[in-house]
């Protein structure tokens, strides 16, 4: 078994990896850092969301709305990962967090923690989500900015990447 790990980001955020990293926000802060806080799950204001995947699965449309730009991580970050969801995670914590305490536990479920696992062990925990899991994402977070030297090949599935693609010019 093997995975991927990927980022996905608008063109206009790709400075960022250049420009002192580039990091995601939650637009329902409050609830996540409210539902993690409460459930023991790492969380963190600053991070990135990372999709684990099969290695041989095609990209996720899902992905599309994080952004048409998609970056494959080099195997390092696997050893700086601490927590994973089975699903989205800020939609997991923050429907968690509006459920009564007592249907909360389905959510917290839902997420795994890496932290204090040696990278091997981490990437067999991905592997088994990723393979177990009926969620077509699974998302870990990096609590740290994205930079450069993280990123390897990059793909363009927007529009006009698309289209230098079928008339075969370079991309990037």
């Amino acid at each position: 078994m093997s995975i991927v790990l990927t980022v996905n980001m608008h063109p206009e955020e790709e400075h960022h990896l250049d420009e002192g990293g580039f990091r995601m926000k939650d637009r329902l802060r409050p609830k996540v850092a409210g539902f993690c806080g409460s459930h023991g799950i790492p969380d963190s204001d600053e991070f990135v969301s990372i999709a684990v995947g099969k290695q041989d699965a095609a990209s996720s449309s899902y992905l599309h709305g994080y952004g048409d730009i998609q970056y494959r991580l080099k195997d390092t970050i696997v050893s700086e990962l601490q927590v994973v969801c089975e699903g989205d995670f800020q939609t997991v914590a923050a429907d968690g967090a509006d459920k009564p305490k007592a249907q909360q536990a389905s959510f917290a479920n839902k997420f795994h923690g890496l932290t204090g696992l040696t990278p091997d062990k981490k990437r067999a925990q991905l592997e088994a989500i990723v393979h177990g899991s009926r969620e077509i994402y699974i998302e870990a977070r990096l609590f740290r900015k994205l930079t450069r030297a993280d990123v390897g090949e990059r793909v363009d599935n927007s529009l006009f990447g698309n289209l230098d693609k079928i008339l075969n010019r370079p991309t990037g």
